[in-house]
């Protein structure tokens, strides 16, 4: 009988071992905008909500007042990481947000479970003062008697990250970006052809096709208006027709078909080109643009591993080719190639052993606890990486002379 009951024991002090440690998962958009915010305005990312309080509006009447307030919990939490983020990390703090260069945004999360009301986690929006996002940061509390932290713990946890997002661009010794938009490689401009020929004698955009799989219809109508709006951007703008007016010459069957063409050349025939004025297509220059490598990457690194902080980051490497035709020569005049890279991580503790589990393992020959850990991210979206890519192939097209 005292077997049995010791085994119960054993058995429910291995379940609540058994549980996450705390991790942070950050995603940067603009590496090179966040470097340059130096002084930042801690606040919240959610609107106060309204309480009554009273008031004695005359000897014997007791009237209310409504006033608005962030709840009492989350003001102490931003009070300690305030103090956090300024004194130990070094973090350029304002409480006037209107003389601040950029937005810390918070959102926690609470629970109620068995060790009382804890943070479950806390989402924080790195902010510019125009209102671009920056980046975005989880940080995850744990979910065990043994890992979960108090909301000192736990604001201390937070602040070191978000420094780290601040300082670095990014919450880990991850490789990264070092340019808001790659510069592209390969360029050769064919004689006459430029950017002015461009404007005057008109451009459309075919489409952006991809070498591995199909893009889905939203991607397919996206990709090519995205190009389309960094040729346009600036004083140096490029106006040109979306990918719809070529859809509407050339018919679907007939788009499809010249997008086969070059994504399995990588050029279109002067044959198909020709077809293709034929077609009724006023421009004279067709700007088609295709995905040659989309790879992805995944490894785990210790980033500070006598404090058992460990990272687990997801790579994704993409390679854009872009060419010009000119319809009436028949003749490729313009390309260029560019490539970029983002990374997802998520950081996370390990577990520090718990006396009493090891013990009762021992005794009983359950062996080692399986500490359970972090997956590694889902790969940047796409859209992430043509965005940036698009930029710099664009301002490649608006320097061709």
């Amino acid at each position: 009988m005292l077997e049995t009951s010791l085994r119960l024991t054993a058995i429910v002090a291995i379940a609540l071992a058994i549980t996450s440690c705390a991790s942070v998962r950050c995603t940067v958009f603009d590496e090179e905008a966040l470097s340059e915010v130096a002084l930042w305005h801690l606040g919240f990312a959610y609107l106060p909500g309204e309480t009554e309080e009273a008031i004695e509006s005359s000897a014997h009447v007791r009237d209310t007042a409504t006033l608005e307030a962030f709840r009492s919990r989350d003001t102490q939490f931003r009070d300690h990481l305030f103090s956090a983020l300024k004194d130990k990390h070094g973090v350029q703090l304002l409480v006037d947000p209107d003389e601040a260069d950029g937005t810390v945004a918070l959102y926690p999360i609470r629970f109620l479970d068995s060790w009382g009301q804890c943070f479950k986690s806390l989402d924080v929006i790195l902010g510019a003062r125009d209102g671009a996002t920056l980046a975005r940061i989880r940080v995850q509390n744990g979910e065990g008697s043994d890992t979960v932290k108090d909301d000192s713990e736990f604001a201390e946890y937070a602040a070191k990250a978000i420094a780290e997002a601040i300082r670095t661009g990014t919450s880990t010794k991850t490789p990264r970006s070092t340019r808001r938009y790659p510069v592209a490689e390969d360029v050769w401009t064919a004689e006459g052809f430029s950017c002015p020929s461009a404007r005057q004698d008109g451009l459309v955009i075919g489409g952006v096709a991809r070498s591995s799989d199909e893009w889905t219809p939203y991607e397919r109508d996206l990709y090519p208006d995205l190009f389309r709006e960094k040729l346009q951007e600036g004083k140096d703008g490029l106006r040109a027709r979306g990918a719809e007016t070529l859809l509407l010459r050339l018919g679907a069957e007939r788009r499809t078909q010249l997008m086969d063409e070059y994504l399995r050349d990588g050029t279109v025939s002067a044959e198909t080109l020709a077809e293709t004025a034929e077609c009724g297509v006023a421009d004279r220059y067709l700007l088609l643009a295709r995905v040659t490598r989309d790879s992805v990457g995944h490894y785990l690194e210790a980033d500070s591993p006598s404090e058992g902080h460990h990272v687990k980051a997801t790579t994704r490497s993409v390679t854009v080719d872009a060419d010009v035709f000119d319809l009436r020569a028949g003749a490729t005049v313009w390309h260029a190639r560019a490539s970029y890279e983002r990374c997802e991580t998520v950081s996370y503790e390990k577990e520090e052993r718990n006396v009493v589990d090891t013990v009762v393992r021992g005794v009983f020959g359950l062996g080692e606890r399986k500490e359970k850990r972090p997956g590694y991210p889902d790969p940047p979206a796409m859209e992430e990486l043509l965005r940036p890519l698009f930029v710099g192939l664009a301002k490649e097209v608006k320097r061709a002379q």
